[in-house]
């Protein structure tokens, strides 16, 4: 009866983790070793966020319950993390349950075997993920999230060999894990380039029978020559975590003439062979010089057919024929059948190229007396470039971020911002988050987006798109 009563899975895997919580710490006092192993930690969080346009609707509004288990074996160690969440802006009643990590590992001579759900860290971008592929992100809130909150757990078996300071890491995945996105038509849905007057939809990649060609492996080196330098290379069979697009059309004839009537969008996660090189360097007391770079055998690229625009197909779509003569309406459904069949001719690889790719980022990083100031460079380059294509060649960007602490770390101000040198747009976060106490800490900030306006088919995400989005936040959080 109990089971019964439950609304979903979430409720039943709530009181799991909460037995689990209450029980062990009793254990921990009334029995032998094993048990005094154990310990668990985490936080409850409220967080409100509103938009500072239009009505100053509640965009996000949620409590959160974060659960952590720590049992130290005999010969390794065990952990457990989950969230609990209750976003009452979009249902009061709503219970999500996300199991982020819960992994095993074993210490052996001279290494470590970690197996199961796990956050791999392998970059050091601000705002970015360039070298840092291997874990996937969940963006289904876009920033309504804490940055650290945005990286979730890739289920992999992970042997890491140590050489001194030095260690070799080798990681395998047996079933892809791609980033978690915004619902379709949400008010953070990131969508391919495609015509505003041509009606599109979005289809999942869909589930498939899991085999060995589904596996992903990654090998990475990273050396320690001396105490303030660090070099990492690694090299990688994996699926990048946004997908690209396959582009279909269906059409309908009407008086001999083939019109458009739906863009269909299909996911497509093309697997790759990537090599990254990532170091950190000291230059000089507390400053630090930060390089990585990505380089992509082939990713996905989003094209129109030659002598195709999205300026024109939206012009020709919206055109009012109600009042026009009729070798004009003639006219225009001849162009529009031209640019359907051109279309419909390139549709065998959806509209897309695979072309190869470098992504990079350099820049400097000073922390010291309470400060930290990180200035970042970002840039990408598609190599055999074509005209097509409607990503940019190179795409380059530049981040900051400065923060100070006070009263003796229990206070901190911190500002990030993000500016894209292509589209003319910029993304700004400031926080103040202050400890009440030991174990209660408050955080007041906003994100703010804005730029020009994007042209027809521009090929990147644009944060002039999310201006209506620009939102204030609150959260209070208590820590055990």
């Amino acid at each position: 009866m109990l089971i019964k009563s439950l609304k979903n899975m979430a409720e039943l895997c709530f009181l799991i983790t909460i037995l689990l919580c209450s029980v062990l710490p009793v254990l921990q006092g009334n029995s032998g070793s094993l048990y005094a192993q154990i310990s668990w930690s985490g936080y409850m969080e409220n967080y409100n966020a509103v938009t500072t346009t239009g009505r100053n609707e509640l965009i996000s509004g949620r409590n959160q319950l974060r659960l952590n288990l720590l049992a130290s074996l005999p010969d390794g160690r065990a952990y457990v993390s989950s969230d609990i969440r209750n976003n009452y802006s979009f249902s009061p009643d709503s219970v999500n349950y996300t199991l982020r990590e819960a992994w095993v590992e074993l210490y052996l001579p001279d290494s470590d075997l970690r197996i199961g759900r796990q956050v791999i860290v392998w970059g050091q971008a601000d705002g970015a993920f360039i070298a840092d592929l291997i874990s996937p992100v969940d963006f289904s809130e876009f920033l309504t999230r804490s940055f650290d909150d945005l990286r979730t757990g890739v289920d992999a078996i992970s042997y890491t060999r140590y050489f001194g300071s030095n260690s070799l890491q080798l990681v395998a995945n047996p079933v892809f894990q791609p980033y978690t996105l915004p619902p379709p038509g949400s008010r953070w849905d990131v969508r391919p380039p495609v015509p505003d007057s041509l009606n599109s939809r979005i289809e999942p990649a869909g589930q498939h029978t899991i085999t060995l060609r589904d596996m992903q492996a990654a090998v990475r080196l990273s050396l320690r020559p001396t105490a303030g330098s660090d070099l990492n290379m690694a090299v990688m069979y994996w699926r990048p975590g946004l997908p690209a697009y396959r582009k279909t059309l269906q059409i309908t004839e009407e008086s001999g003439f083939r019109l458009p009537e739906l863009l269909n969008l299909k996911e497509r996660y093309r697997p790759t062979i990537i090599t990254t090189v990532s170091s950190v360097f000291r230059l000089a007391g507390n400053l630090n010089s930060q390089t990585e770079i990505a380089w992509y055998h082939r990713r996905d690229a989003d094209y129109l057919p030659e002598n195709v625009s999205f300026e024109r197909i939206n012009e020709l779509l919206a055109t009012d024929t109600q009042n026009l003569p009729i070798e004009e309406i003639i006219r225009l459904a001849g162009e529009i059948d031209f640019i359907t069949r051109s279309l419909e001719a390139d549709s065998a690889n959806g509209l897309l190229r695979a072309k190869p790719l470098i992504s990079g980022m350099t820049g400097l990083r000073y922390a010291r007396s309470g400060w930290l100031v990180s200035a970042q460079y970002l840039g990408e380059l598609i190599i055999d470039y074509e005209e097509l294509l409607l990503q940019d060649e190179y795409y380059h960007s530049a981040t900051l971020l400065m923060q100070r602490s006070f009263r003796r770390d229990t206070m901190t101000l911190r500002a990030f911002t993000r500016y894209n040198f292509n589209g003319d747009d910029f993304w700004i976060n400031p926080e103040w988050q202050y400890d009440i106490s030991d174990g209660i800490s408050l955080r007041i900030g906003g994100h703010f987006f804005g730029g020009k306006l994007p042209e027809a088919g521009y090929g990147h995400v644009h944060f002039r798109n999310f201006a209506s989005n620009s939102f204030i936040y609150g959260g209070v959080r208590a820590y055990w």
